[in-house]
């Protein structure tokens, strides 16, 4: 496969059972966090000399909220730990809507995976479902097994 330009977004949600009733220092905090992450991004990326500064976004409020960003893509990757299609079939068949750069989103599940629902949700949100392979993997090393394999699968490794 030739060489690809594709930019990838990982996509959060905040867990946290208390989200819409933080307020004031807490979410201060969170912004101030979330700051720190975008300049670690964008640290990372002048040193790798990546052309495009990824975007660290604040945890989504729940997973709906998760699905309603997924238009904004060319391709959802949606990793689940029941499978789903092969990645590298979905990687060759996507076309970038910009004609030159494929804009790539990857969710994977917190700790317990994903319910039945939610993978119904991202279906018809206009998400892809990849699985990962026969071994579940920790929701640490999930998002960075698949961007690595991304990567390499569009000819970003060479």
């Amino acid at each position: 496969m030739p060489h690809r330009y594709f930019t990838t977004h990982l996509l959060q949600q905040d867990k946290g059972a208390d989200h819409q009733a933080r307020r004031g220092r807490a979410q201060k905090k969170e912004e101030q966090k979330n700051e720190r992450y975008n300049r670690i991004a964008a640290e990372a990326a002048k040193q790798c000399g990546r052309g495009i500064l990824p975007d660290v976004a604040l945890p989504l409020a729940n997973f709906g909220a998760v699905c309603r960003t997924f238009a904004q893509y060319d391709l959802v990757l949606f990793c689940y730990e029941c499978g789903g299609a092969p990645l590298r079939d979905l990687l060759a068949a996507a076309k970038p809507a910009d004609g030159e750069r494929l804009k790539i989103a990857i969710v994977t599940g917190a700790e317990g995976g994903f319910a039945a629902e939610e993978a119904e949700m991202a279906a018809k949100a206009g998400a892809r479902t990849v699985g990962l392979g026969p071994r579940i993997l920790r929701c640490e090393t999930a998002p960075l097994a698949v961007l690595a394999s991304v990567m390499t699968l569009t000819g970003n490794l060479e």
